[in-house]
């Protein structure tokens, strides 16, 4: 919730101040495109100034991290430069192995507070990562950046990307459906008609579906596309902005093992303190506090648990209603 504005709040500031931001992460995605290609690693510039100048025109669309793919085959080449550069893993990135399904990894520079993700997939695609790396490495173009270039997607895989992004973070993600209007309202029909090509090659047409039909234009589209309407669970409670909690019990059904069970719930009735300071403002007074937040963590799980399971029941009659 946005309280309002301090008194002496001056917008002109403010957008220099994004400005300014947005001219250190462009650099910083320069910099570090460059490092990685001097050790011999390809990488794609995902969202930022590709998407601000793709659906905004003159870049009026703020960012606030840097989003890299690159092959799963490199990926411990690239943490290596990364590391180099002065960024270190995300403390909450311990708890992805178990509280969610991870598609990327956040890496943050303290020294600036530059942060970039490090994809080796897109959220909503199914092929395996190295399927979809040599797919997406042979569906880019350049792009100028400041003083230096990057790799970025092509429009029609923009597009595609676009769609997937707003599936993955649901209707009450701002940002997500408003580069999604903006899509759907300029793109034609033939780069929808390459983007789901695309999107079946990557076997990611569910969550493109999903996506577009977030927006009564996009699912408009999407009927044109002749796209299904069959969704997962977890694809309709991402639609829908559900409670993390409904995700993490939809993938606690849908692992199998016992042990892999227990790491899962262990890891959100315990998660890594890092976690814990990032979430509640108890947990950063001290160890008293980071210990007061340990005890209530079981309590605040129970209390969210009725909305998770409902949100998650009401996926699963839709799912199973939609037709095959």
């Amino acid at each position: 919730m946005t309280g309002p504005l301090a008194p002496d709040f001056d917008p002109s500031t403010a957008r220099l101040q994004i400005a300014a931001r947005t001219l250190a992460l462009d650099a910083g995605a320069v910099s570090l495109a460059a490092a990685l290609e001097r050790a011999g690693i390809g990488s794609i510039l995902l969202k930022g100034p590709s998407v601000a100048r793709f659906l905004y025109g003159n870049g009026d669309r703020s960012y606030v991290d840097i989003d890299l793919l690159v092959s799963e085959a490199d990926l411990s080449s690239a943490e290596r430069v990364i590391g180099s550069a002065g960024f270190e893993p995300s403390g909450s990135e311990l708890a992805l192995p178990y509280g969610r399904r991870p598609h990327a990894a956040t890496w943050i520079r303290t020294r600036d507070g530059v942060t970039v993700d490090l994809h080796t997939t897109l959220p909503g695609v199914a092929s395996p990562a190295a399927a979809t790396w040599t797919l997406l490495a042979a569906t880019t173009e350049p792009m100028t950046v400041g003083t230096g270039a990057v790799r970025v997607l092509t429009e029609p895989a923009r597009a595609m990307h676009v769609a997937l992004h707003a599936a993955h973070h649901g209707i009450k993600d701002g940002q997500a459906i408003g580069d999604l209007a903006r899509a759907v309202a300029q793109l034609p029909e033939p780069t929808w008609c390459q983007a789901l090509e695309l999107a079946e090659k990557l076997d990611a047409v569910a969550a493109f579906g999903a996506g577009l039909r977030l927006t009564s234009d996009g699912a408009r589209i999407a009927d044109d596309l002749d796209l299904p309407l069959a969704q997962s669970v977890e694809a309709i409670l991402r639609a829908d902005s559900a409670p993390e909690l409904a995700l993490s019990l939809d993938w606690l059904i849908q692992t199998r093992g016992l042990r892999a069970r227990t790491r899962l719930v262990g890891r959100k009735l315990v998660p890594p303190a890092s976690v814990l300071r990032g979430r509640s403002s108890l947990a950063r007074r001290g160890a008293p506090g980071l210990g007061a937040a340990y005890l209530m963590q079981p309590l605040l799980l129970a209390s969210r648990a009725l909305p998770a399971v409902r949100a998650w029941r009401a996926a699963r009659r839709r799912a199973r209603g939609s037709p095959r």
